[in-house]
């Protein structure tokens, strides 16, 4: 892959994660109270949000940077936002199938199977955005070093989380 193609691949991830984190915490209210569904969002999203805030901080992006991305998600808003809810929404619909009393494998696998075709939608948009911030915003070398270190980081904290689950009885 070309390096222009790691940039451009590297920024709409860690842009793409933070921007959908950030729009499902905003948005995303409970359907039967009209309550927000924040509380159980903000463990997990919240530090997303304050790692991406960070990464923001430390990238150093111009003005001309910030806005080529601005831009270019605020043309997708909605699709990202109807991404996001449509994810929400199966993973409940799993989840309330997983629950179940009794237990239906093939509404399980169903559900599932419905959580991964949403989660497939929201990739393609994903790599349709990516392509767009390829041709529109310009990272340095030295901000592609910091998002590679970003990520490396991020897959370490994810690993770790993991082993010292695994090692515990």
């Amino acid at each position: 892959m070309k390096r222009s193609g790691i940039k451009a691949g590297i920024l709409a991830a860690v842009i793409g994660v933070g921007v959908l984190g950030a729009t499902v915490l905003a948005q995303t209210t409970a359907p039967a109270t009209g309550e927000s569904t924040n509380r159980a969002l903000r463990g997990p999203l919240a530090g997303m949000k304050g790692r991406m805030k960070a990464l923001q901080a430390d990238l150093g992006l111009t003005p001309e940077q910030k806005a080529a991305a601005r831009a270019i998600f605020a043309a997708h808003k909605q699709e990202i936002l109807a991404a996001a809810h449509n994810l929400v929404l199966k993973r409940r619909a799993l989840h309330e199938a997983a629950s179940a009393n009794p237990p239906d494998d093939h509404a399980i696998r169903a559900a599932a199977a419905d959580l991964g075709q949403a989660a497939g939608d929201a990739a393609v948009l994903a790599s349709k955005i990516r392509v767009e911030l390829k041709a529109k915003v310009n990272l340095t070398d030295q901000q592609i070093d910091r998002l590679k270190a970003f990520r490396a980081e991020n897959r370490a904290a994810v690993d770790e989380f993991f082993k010292e689950r695994q090692a515990k009885p």
